[in-house]
């Protein structure tokens, strides 16, 4: 976390947002606990400026509780695995992430946890 500003944003494709660096770090936590064997694998990095795109692809297995970041009913561990890739766009200033914006699939993760 030390690469971000202290009043990072965070949005993704599906509306949730999330305003600086504490509850930024609890979103990734949440993330991290609902699929405890996650990996991610750098696929393309594209830089200009003061932005950098970054392509990516999840896999992991849903084994405990997930909750939803739009506050609604935690998801029960479905046991099911998901394999997505994933477009986040960064802005640095000072040096430092300044935002962050996250687009991927989210009805092929529901989909793929047998949820849809």
């Amino acid at each position: 976390m030390a690469c971000y500003q202290e009043d990072v944003s965070f949005a993704s494709g599906s509306g949730e947002r999330v305003e600086g660096k504490t509850a930024f770090r609890e979103r990734i936590a949440a993330g991290l606990a609902a699929m405890p064997d996650m990996h991610l694998a750098i696929d393309r990095v594209l830089a200009e400026g003061d932005r950098v795109a970054v392509e990516w692809t999840l896999t992991g297995t849903n084994t405990v509780e997930m909750q939803m970041p739009n506050g609604g009913p935690p998801i029960p561990p479905t046991g099911k695995s998901v394999l997505l890739g994933v477009a986040t766009v960064y802005e640095v200033g000072g040096g430092l992430i300044a935002s962050e914006h996250e687009y991927l699939d989210t009805g092929l993760v529901f989909s793929q946890l047998g949820l849809a």
